[in-house]
């Protein structure tokens, strides 16, 4: 219920920067200053099969490369990187209307289970899919001896 709740605020908050970005555009006819870092988080699906774990990551655009990936020992994967914006800047131009999200992005995702520390990254018209192996548990071997 409160990962329901937090969606929906963070989902809010988003709208509420849309929102003042069209206002800014309107008003003053061109893109928001160079010193406001743009940021967007960009939409995800997680599967898990008996053997992996899948992260589908929705980012056109975005070569592979510009992709970074690590875990930390709580289990939560975070995955950043950068959209460039696709236009050089426009000099004499001005924008009508700004919706594709382009700049740093972040997202952070706890796993359900442990993960090999390697993954394969596959570009699907730009939804990355990305397969992570589950760990394999120790096996420990334990003599009981008779008496």
């Amino acid at each position: 219920m409160a990962d329901r709740i937090t969606k929906n605020i963070l989902r809010i908050i988003e709208e509420a920067h849309k929102e003042i970005e069209t206002i800014f555009e309107t008003f003053f006819h061109h893109r928001l200053p160079a010193f406001i870092e743009k940021t967007f988080s960009p939409s995800t699906d997680l599967y898990e099969t008996p053997e992996e774990i899948i992260l589908l990551l929705e980012l056109p655009g975005v070569d592979p490369e510009d992709i970074n990936i690590s875990i930390n020992d709580k289990n939560v994967l975070h995955i950043w990187g950068q959209r460039l914006f696709p236009l050089p800047p426009l000099q004499k131009g001005r924008c009508h209307k700004m919706e594709i999200p382009f700049g740093s992005f972040s997202r952070y995702i706890k796993l359900p289970c442990k993960i090999e520390s390697t993954c394969e990254i596959e570009n699907i018209n730009g939804i990355f899919k990305i397969r992570f192996r589950k760990k394999k548990p120790k096996i420990i071997e334990v003599e009981v001896e008779d008496d």
